[in-house]
């Protein structure tokens, strides 16, 4: 026969004694003390004789930003601001005095300062001070809008600016001292009356229909018009209208600034006034400059058709002394004699060199008259044609050395010859005796879209004051070297012709370098 398991038996624990009704309400109320404590929707705090915090509550640290082991503990001080402050507060609480919304400023843990009010006495017991109870409650943005209201009405009251608040029906409710003096009346004068004694028979359509736009929302920026002073003068001035709301968001006004801009309108239309007449006279000189430059391009036009014309026309009968001179000497040389043998070369030599000066006026005058047309160029190849074409550049007689790369330029093929042609010429004829003329020619770009092609020679060089002269028309600096002193006028030319430049830079006995400012292609 099984037998049955025993179950373990349970000790039963007595029942506890019932609490009496006191003690268990006592209970309640400190649960309920300690959540008011707690959830108090302003700060609340315990500082003991000393100074140190010993309670706070969580909206105080929320606050301040500080955890509970920040603050508790720590002496009141070291959250204050202002030391004076908080002395001052210990001090009235020791003796016994009641704090009552006592202003002070504290300190958060990110550093931001937090402006409160502080309402606190002491729990004394037999005389001993034991903590004081503090409530602190939180300013800082009635403080703020309280020192920009303050600002406003600074700037408002101070303002040059008239600056006025109305009602929709147009009844004056403030008036600063800009206004008054702008338009003459004290604010006694004007409070409760109607706009309309600021504005001029003239006008006096403007004012409903800028209450109703105001009505709508609406703004009014800048609005120029003229208003009346207290002794009727007029004044021009600006007029800026805002709509004004109530805590609703509910138009019930307006607020107008009014800026006096009667000097500026006057000086304005003084300008416009200068500005019309100059208009005029620019005008007027335009159609002068452009009747003296057709004027001037025509008589250019002429003397230039008229230089050619002669310099053409002077050659005929320059060759048929040539070629006289030359039958003289070869015919009847033996008649003359050894002296007039030496007159008839003379005779050729004079005639040689008017012919030279000739064909350079005539390419001077060909360079001023001819007609562009820039295209893009290979510079290098335009050198190495003209040294190829002319013998006094071949070597042993001269060396001319390329250093490339040579970007290609924007110009007249015509005229860049010529202008190289008579640099490189000049370059190996002004050498000194015996030296064997030497030029170096590259190119370089700039940052301006531009090209420099110099020429680097090893001749006499040039004297720093002749150096402006050079490229004038029949300026010969010496006269042991032959020319007709047109070569450099005519590169000159052609380079301003192209919308370039030429440029040197020398020293004597050293040389010379040239440079010719050209447009990259």
């Amino acid at each position: 026969m099984k037998g049955t398991a025993r179950q373990p038996t349970q000790r039963l624990r007595p029942a506890p004694e019932p609490e009496p009704d006191g003690q268990v309400e006592l209970g309640r109320n400190e649960e309920l003390l300690l959540d008011f404590f707690e959830n108090a929707p302003v700060g609340l705090h315990w500082v003991g004789p000393d100074g140190i915090i010993l309670r706070v509550n969580r909206t105080e640290l929320e606050m301040l930003g500080y955890t509970k082991e920040e603050y508790v503990g720590h002496h009141l001080a070291e959250f204050h601001v202002d030391r004076a402050v908080i002395e001052d507060i210990l001090s009235k609480l020791a003796s016994g005095d009641c704090l009552k919304n006592y202003e002070a400023r504290l300190r958060c843990k990110d550093g931001s300062i937090r402006h409160v009010l502080i309402s606190s006495n002491v729990l004394f017991e037999n005389g001993k001070f034991i903590h004081t109870r503090c409530f602190t409650r939180d300013i800082t943005e009635q403080k703020l809008a309280q020192q920009a209201r303050s600002h406003l009405a600074a700037v408002v009251e101070f303002s040059d600016d008239a600056i006025v608040t109305k009602t929709l029906d147009g009844i004056i409710a403030s008036w600063n001292k800009g206004a008054e003096r702008m338009f003459g009346y004290r604010a006694e004068e004007m409070i409760g009356k109607s706009v309309t004694i600021l504005i001029p028979a003239g006008h006096v359509n403007e004012e409903p229909t800028i209450l109703e736009r105001l009505k709508r929302g609406e703004k009014v920026d800048h609005y120029q018009t003229v208003r009346q002073r207290k002794d009727g003068t007029l004044l021009n001035i600006s007029l800026t209208v805002s709509p004004l709301r109530d805590a609703n968001g509910k138009i019930i006004g307006a607020s107008k600034i009014a800026r006096d801009i009667t000097e500026q309108k006057r000086a304005t239309d003084a300008l416009r006034e200068a500005q019309e007449q100059l208009s005029r006279h620019a005008q007027e000189l335009e159609q002068q400059v452009n009747e003296r430059t057709a004027a001037l391009r025509q008589t250019v036009g002429e003397l230039e058709t008229f230089s050619y014309s002669v310099s053409h026309d002077l050659r005929a009968p320059l060759r048929a002394m040539q070629s006289f001179a030359v039958i003289l000497a070869e015919e009847c040389g033996s008649q003359v004699g050894p002296e007039g043998k030496e007159y008839i070369r003379r005779i050729i030599s004079a005639a040689n060199r008017m012919d030279r000066l000739i064909q350079d006026v005539l390419t001077y005058s060909r360079v001023a008259r001819e007609d562009l047309r820039l295209v893009p160029l290979d510079v290098e190849k335009l050198v190495r044609d003209i040294v190829e074409s002319y013998p006094n550049l071949h070597a042993p007689a001269a060396e001319v050395h390329l250093k490339g790369p040579f970007p290609r330029v924007l110009a007249s093929e015509a005229l860049l010859t010529q202008s190289i042609s008579n640099l490189l010429g000049n370059a190996v004829k002004f050498v000194e005796a015996g030296v064997t003329p030497r030029v170096d020619v590259w190119a370089e770009t700039t940052g301006h879209k531009t090209v420099n092609v110099f020429f680097k020679d090893n001749g006499i060089g040039i004297e720093a004051d002749a150096q402006d002269k050079i490229f004038g028309i029949f300026e010969r600096l010496s006269t042991q070297y032959e020319g007709t002193g047109i070569g450099l006028a005519i590169v000159k030319k052609a380079m301003e012709r192209m919308g370039g430049r030429v440029e040197v830079s020398s020293e004597p006995g050293k040389g010379s370098t040239f440079c010719l400012e050209l447009k990259q292609a």
